[in-house]
């Protein structure tokens, strides 16, 4: 780490350390916070990188207990987004506390990334660089396509990535993707268990229209979903969502 020496007698001076710290985070490879500085492309001004008296300026006196903060995150060392914070603020500007709102729901961009499978630093690209908006850059996939409709699913009143969906029922992602390429009903394809039988698959998807239609009315005990014509599903099988909560029909029967 090299840079041009100025003649200021401040070497010992905190203001001194900050800088001095900050261009070994962001260019020394062997500094313990690299990957999160310049392992992920934060820069210095050529102002500042030149010049320690230059940062000074810029910056003034450095406050008792105060640290170098950037008011992006995802932005470089520069006078513009720059300032001195309390231990507060800087944890309060930590990348995965910054909030993204996306399909009706809150999360921290760390909590999205574990959601859908992307990485923050493709969420923060896409984001903050390429100025995309939050619903798209949460549901494109890696590779670029942009098929929304695939990757987030609505359901039961509910929008969530594939990934959270799975999570949530119990059923591995990659046969919650077959059953959507085979034209199964998102919310059949959600709750329909992995140990029912083809034979039995194949009766809940010929009697799903009387499944929808018979949501909000009573279920009797006689194994029968009762409402439509023709319906033969087994009362064990059939999912219903009443009150927007998706249970299976069984519970739903009386005593």
């Amino acid at each position: 780490m090299t840079h041009k020496r100025e003649q200021h007698g401040m070497s010992d001076e905190p203001i001194y350390r900050s800088w001095y710290a900050m261009i070994g985070r962001c260019e020394n490879p062997r500094d313990a916070r690299f990957a999160r500085y310049g392992g992920r492309g934060i820069k210095i001004c050529k102002r500042w990188r030149e010049s320690f008296l230059a940062f000074a300026e810029d910056m003034g006196d450095k406050p008792p207990g105060a640290s170098l903060g950037r008011i992006d995150n995802d932005g470089d060392y520069e006078p513009t987004n720059c300032r001195w914070e309390s231990a507060i603020q800087q944890a309060n500007n930590k990348s995965d506390n910054v909030k993204i709102t996306a399909f009706g729901r809150t999360l921290t961009r760390q909590e999205w990334s574990r959601e859908t499978g992307l990485s923050q630093g493709a969420l923060r690209r896409r984001i903050n660089k390429m100025g995309w908006d939050a619903e798209r850059a949460l549901s494109t996939p890696a590779d670029g396509r942009n098929m929304p409709s695939v990757v987030m699913m609505t359901a039961f009143g509910r929008t969530m990535h594939q990934h959270a969906w799975a999570r949530e029922v119990g059923i591995q992602i990659h046969t919650i993707r077959a059953r959507l390429r085979a034209g199964w009903p998102i919310e059949l394809a959600l709750t329909v268990s992995v140990s029912t039988s083809l034979e039995e698959k194949r009766l809940i998807l010929r009697n799903q229209e009387c499944i929808e239609r018979a949501a909000m009315r009573p279920v009797d005990t006689s194994g029968i979903v009762p409402g439509a014509i023709g319906c033969r599903c087994p009362l064990e099988l059939a999912w219903l969502s009443v009150g927007g909560q998706p249970r299976p029909a069984a519970e739903w029967a009386p005593e």
